[in-house]
């Protein structure tokens, strides 16, 4: 028994480490794929140019380097332009490496992408592009998706664009996190920890919501509690508003209707927009808050939420 006790710890103990699956990346696990396909795959991810500068555009990169250097084993170097067969090339519309190709961005729209094979600086590379920012970052998941679902990568023209301008993840979350109808645990959102402490689940879900398209999220309960426009909540939110703005357009929050003019609120929840004057609340919305000069969140009452 001593011996046969002696052989399973000794095989324990030289066995490799086994990764368990909680499922916590979803879809963007990013396993290295079979050695045939990562031959395969390479060439066609020699090095990554990503042409302009804004934070969606650094999130289409880091997602790219990430996914790649999963998938194929070796992260592709980042370079400032095309030196090389092989790179992938993200852009927009106003890049001068794409200007003379002709692409038809124009009609995909704001949040539209394209993925072409294509020759640039005499060099054959893979351009995905889209006319704004936020459509190369979806470009750039779905160039990922073709390698997880092994898919080649050569003689590629493909395009796509959203359907509806409003793709929206509702949360029935409540400000004591607990989650109405909800059946898999507390909120995401710990509010008691915010603003301090930037959790990188955020970041996280918000990745995952821009790889399938969805460009918004509802933070709490269409019952809302009318906290959430105090001072100290305005506060946190803003911290989750300034994780999701990468890669989420559109950060709203649900209003009660009911609760207009209510007592002990700033002007702004006072039935006033953010620059003080009045608004119907038929839904109440702070354009403010949209454009970052307050956090980026869109507000309206509860009727919008229930009845649209």
């Amino acid at each position: 028994m001593r011996v046969l006790l002696c052989l399973i710890l000794s095989m324990l103990a030289f066995a490799a480490p086994v990764r368990a699956e909680d499922g916590y990346d979803l879809w963007l696990r990013y396993r290295p794929v079979e050695a045939a396909w990562q031959a395969r795959y390479a060439p066609f991810a020699t090095a990554l140019v990503v042409d302009g500068k804004s934070p969606t555009l650094d999130a289409a990169g880091s997602e790219l380097r990430r996914g790649l250097g999963g998938m194929l084993g070796t992260t592709p170097p980042s370079i400032a332009t095309v030196d090389r067969d092989g790179a992938v090339l993200v852009a927009t519309a106003g890049s001068p490496l794409i200007k003379g190709l002709g692409l038809p961005l124009d009609r995909l729209g704001a949040e539209g992408f394209l993925i072409r094979s294509a020759t640039v600086s005499g060099h054959r590379v893979t351009i995905i592009a889209g006319k704004q920012d936020v459509g190369a970052l979806y470009g750039a998941f779905r160039f990922l998706q073709r390698i997880q679902t092994r898919q080649p990568l050569d003689r590629l023209d493909l395009s796509d664009a959203p359907r509806l301008q409003i793709r929206v993840l509702n949360h029935w979350d409540n400000l004591d996190r607990h989650v109405e109808r909800g059946y898999a645990g507390q909120s995401l959102w710990d509010w008691q920890k915010l603003p301090r402490w930037r959790d990188p689940r955020y970041t996280d879900y918000a990745r995952a919501n821009a790889s399938i398209g969805i460009n918004g999220t509802v933070l709490n309960n269409v019952n809302s509690n009318a906290d959430i426009l105090t001072p100290v909540f305005l506060e946190k939110v803003k911290v989750l508003a300034d994780m999701f703005r990468p890669q989420l357009a559109a950060r709203m929050g649900s209003v009660n209707g009911r609760h207009h003019g209510f007592s002990g609120l700033d002007g702004a929840a006072k039935g006033t927009d953010c620059s003080g004057k009045s608004r119907d609340w038929a839904p109440w919305r702070c354009a403010g808050f949209a454009s970052g000069n307050l956090p980026a969140i869109e507000q309206s009452n509860e009727s919008y939420h229930h009845d649209r």
